[in-house]
């Protein structure tokens, strides 16, 4: 795991397993959208691929998350983003990692550690993966730039114009 020094309120998380091929485009887009907002304050983006535990630790301490994950819901087409009512849908079972973001504010809580106040969940449409590789195909890979870019627009849009002073980034791994 690698520690950062976080100086912002708000944490762009993308959640992916980098060998399963599609899986990995959260990843991808959270690390794509963090270039995009690169100097904006207030903004930390991390990569991960833990389970509900191990996120309620990195998500500590900040007020706004967003998270972002494949899904396979088999209703949209590959790289359709959507939003996900985190309580009610939590990506599960529609998430390739088969565990609940809605979790993790009970796991926060039983464990008597602060959690994020606003929590938005957004999940990128993918075929389930089929083998290992750790590349995105090539239809989801020619998608990060604009589905980045929404994700932007959605989210962040707000951060864009104001005063900038760099943006803390890490990377974690299982």
């Amino acid at each position: 795991m690698t520690q950062i020094t976080v100086n912002g309120d708000t944490l762009l998380l993308g959640l992916g397993n980098p060998i399963l091929g599609d899986d990995g485009v959260g990843c991808a887009v959270a690390e794509l959208a963090g270039r995009i907002l690169e100097r904006t304050e207030g903004l930390t983006v991390m990569t991960a691929s833990v389970s509900p535990v191990r996120l309620v630790d990195i998500v500590t301490g900040f007020e706004r998350l967003i998270v972002v994950d494949s899904v396979t819901t088999g209703e949209h087409p590959p790289g359709t983003l959507m939003e996900m009512d985190f309580v009610r849908e939590s990506l599960h079972p529609a998430s390739v990692h088969h565990f609940s973001i809605g979790l993790i504010p009970e796991i926060a809580n039983a464990l008597g550690l602060p959690c994020p106040e606003t929590i938005r969940v957004y999940g990128i449409e993918i075929e389930p993966p089929g083998c290992y590789t750790d590349r995105l195909s090539a239809e989801i890979g020619s998608m990060v730039p604009s589905i980045a870019m929404e994700l932007v627009d959605l989210e962040f849009n707000y951060m864009k114009d104001e005063h900038s002073n760099g943006t803390p980034r890490g990377e974690l791994a299982v």
